[in-house]
């Protein structure tokens, strides 16, 4: 019976164990009355109390180790994930796969345009400055894991995020470009927030980058300090993409892989042209992504734009498609 005790308290939950007890215990309590009452003595009666010991002793260690999974678990991740990520992982540790493994995910990247100028127009107001910035990650944050993202890292204005891990998501592209969509909206609502406090006298803007593709994610660094995080090729795609919004007048650009996750939803893509990666051989066909709200005149303009981009002058059209995507 002991031993019944042990392996139930090892294979089920406490509460399923606790059944079992009671259910075996039970059983053995009346078989062992019944053959009392026609002159037999059953050991397992008397071995009862060391069923219950054991179970009690067996339970207080399995739930003292689930206790420590889950408050690793939640340690690990609950400065990166939403609430609902954590708990779905502490639920069914089984989708976490540390360590390192190949997936297809999507990343982003999203940067403070002109953020030079607004650090040295603060420098005698540094604590204006780190207001700012951290209320524009904040609110970005927040679009991030509204959308089922997981926050990488944290550069200075900078936010590196990423989708489908650790919790698989078939829909990470889409729900990239949705947290995108999302950020493009924050920009006014951070803008009014900083503007309505009078100690800046600018507005913000911003550059996004998402890409998708293959990547290797699970903790890395050393053994003293490591990260859960991405490597791969397109991680620095993304980076690469951010950094084109300033020089196509748009906000956010999307590779082609992502594009194509969302070319038949309701967001608004436009092949705008197609750029050279380093250490890659074949141009990397880009995207630019509109509000959600762009009107048909809007999004006629941009195509007549675009549909020319590889004139040599582009400074006109670039000055027209800031309008556009309104980076004011």
């Amino acid at each position: 019976m002991a031993v019944i005790g042990f392996l139930a308290t090892q294979t089920f939950n406490p509460f399923v164990s606790a059944g079992i007890l009671l259910v075996s215990g039970a059983g053995a309590f009346g078989a062992s009355i019944i053959t009392w009452q026609q002159g037999y003595f059953l050991t397992s009666f008397a071995a009862l109390p060391s069923f219950i010991f054991s179970f009690v002793a067996s339970g207080a260690h399995a739930y003292l180790t689930e206790g420590k999974q889950k408050r690793q678990i939640k340690g690990a991740f609950a400065q990166y994930l939403a609430p609902d990520m954590v708990d779905a992982l502490i639920a069914d540790p089984d989708k976490l796969t540390l360590g390192g493994e190949k997936r297809k995910m999507t990343i982003m990247f999203c940067d403070v345009r002109g953020f030079t100028a607004i650090s040295e127009a603060l420098k005698e107001k540094p604590e204006v400055l780190a207001e700012v910035i951290n209320t524009l990650l904040t609110e970005f944050t927040n679009d991030i894991l509204d959308c089922g993202g997981t926050i990488d890292k944290y550069m200075g204005d900078c936010i590196m995020a990423f989708w489908n891990a650790p919790v698989e998501n078939p829909k990470h592209a889409e729900l990239a470009v949705q947290a995108a969509q999302k950020m493009m909206k924050t920009i006014y609502k951070v803008n009014d927030i900083i503007s309505a406090q009078g100690q800046v006298s600018f507005d913000l803007r911003i550059g996004i980058g998402v890409a998708t593709g293959e990547c290797v994610v699970g903790n890395m660094g050393s053994k003293q300090r490591f990260d859960y995080t991405v490597l791969g090729d397109v991680v620095n795609l993304a980076s690469r993409l951010e950094g084109q919004t300033k020089g196509y007048g748009i906000t956010t650009v999307l590779c082609k892989n992502t594009a194509e996750a969302v070319l038949d939803k309701k967001e608004i893509v436009l092949e705008i042209d197609k750029i050279r990666v380093k250490g890659k051989t074949d141009p990397e066909t880009i995207f630019g992504l509109l509000e959600a709200d762009a009107s048909e005149t809007e999004l006629k303009i941009v195509e007549d734009i675009y549909g020319c981009s590889e004139k040599e002058n582009l400074k006109t059209p670039r000055k027209q498609s800031n309008k556009i995507f309104k980076m004011k």
